[in-house]
């Protein structure tokens, strides 16, 4: 009778393992997006920056 608890607990133990690896790649996955859309953001204020410059200095 033990061995089975015992196999149940291992199993429930890993099943949580799981469980919280996946939460943790979830959150990484989630810091990873918000990271490239902070990058984009960064480049079209860039770009933006470019382009009003250009069209200053061609109106020059």
């Amino acid at each position: 009778m033990a061995i089975p608890t015992l196999r149940r607990l291992l199993r429930k133990n890993e099943l949580l393992h799981a469980v919280s690896e996946a939460g943790v790649k979830a959150i990484d996955l989630i810091y990873a997006e918000e990271s490239f859309a902070l990058e984009e953001n960064k480049i079209s204020i860039a770009m933006d920056i470019l382009v009003k410059k250009a069209s200053l200095s061609a109106t020059d």
